[in-house]
């Protein structure tokens, strides 16, 4: 069995979506925004019973909106039977969120589809985890929408599968050997530069790929949607999960930088600067 890779993806106003591959094992650590660009005019019933890889009844849509939400995915498809743990956490929603499960896709209208593609859901707007369970051959999406009234706001979660790899665009972004998973336990300001802030991005607190340090030794260079971007020193910590186990982060000093393209953030990297 290989050992769990961590992956950490962003999600910044909706303005780009970054599709999954899911490994085995893998545990992806993932931020969003429900997005009010996209609204319905109900959501999922919240029966206060999150769903388990033995199933659960549809519980149907509820309330009368409108509702903002975005769509995670396609995740897959997988090349066979598994169980998929989504572990997530509210953010700036708060208990103004609430995500689901579906095979292929979510019909914002409501139909049919939404019935019969049915996988699973938190059960309530509430910090947590749900899981549930893919045959081979299935795509499917998360769906996280509001649930009280028509506001934007950030969640986060992380999703671990335990089957056989699925398809889905990679990222080539090199990840240099000697980089090393450290936790970020608070929101963080995003740079796309030393000393160089992105407007209004910041991390939610999770897990990053740390690939060194700037010349000053003020901050360290991550990976964040398929970018190096940076944060202060004084936000990241060892990680000390499996297979990280508290290993120190990387102390080398990162000379040839590539920015991120965040929104308002700069270009990907100095390529053809003057």
């Amino acid at each position: 069995m290989s050992k769990p890779v961590i992956l950490t993806l962003l999600i910044v106003l909706a303005l780009f979506t970054v599709v999954t591959v899911i490994a085995d094992p893998i545990t992806v650590n993932t931020t969003g925004t429900v997005s009010t660009s996209s609204t319905t005019n109900a959501r999922l019933y919240r029966n206060g019973t999150p769903s388990d890889c033995g199933g659960k009844t549809y519980p149907g849509p509820f309330g009368s909106g409108p509702y903002g939400y975005t769509v995670e995915g396609p995740f897959g498809p997988v090349a066979s039977t598994g169980c998929v743990t989504v572990t997530w956490t509210t953010g700036t929603c708060t208990t103004n969120v609430i995500p689901v499960a579906l095979r292929n896709g979510f019909d914002a209208a409501w139909g049919p589809a939404n019935s019969a593609d049915y996988l699973g859901d938190a059960g309530s707007s509430a910090d947590g985890s749900f899981s549930f369970s893919v045959t081979a051959g299935d795509s499917f999406v998360l769906a996280f929408m509001n649930s009280a009234s028509l506001l934007e706001c950030d969640y986060s979660y992380s999703l671990t599968y335990d089957g056989a790899p699925a398809a889905g665009p990679v990222c080539n972004l090199p990840v240099p050997e000697g980089s090393v998973v450290g936790d970020v336990p608070f929101n963080a300001q995003v740079y796309y530069a030393p000393d160089s802030a992105s407007p209004d991005v910041f991390l939610n607190p999770g897990t990053y790929i740390v690939i060194g340090q700037d010349a000053s030794e003020t901050y360290y260079q991550i990976v964040l949607a398929c970018q190096y971007v940076w944060v202060l020193k004084s936000n990241v910590q060892p990680s000390y999960q499996a297979p990280q186990n508290g290993a120190a982060l990387p102390t080398r000093i990162i000379v040839d930088t590539a920015t991120s393209t965040l929104s308002g953030a700069g270009p990907v990297n100095d390529l053809g600067a003057s």
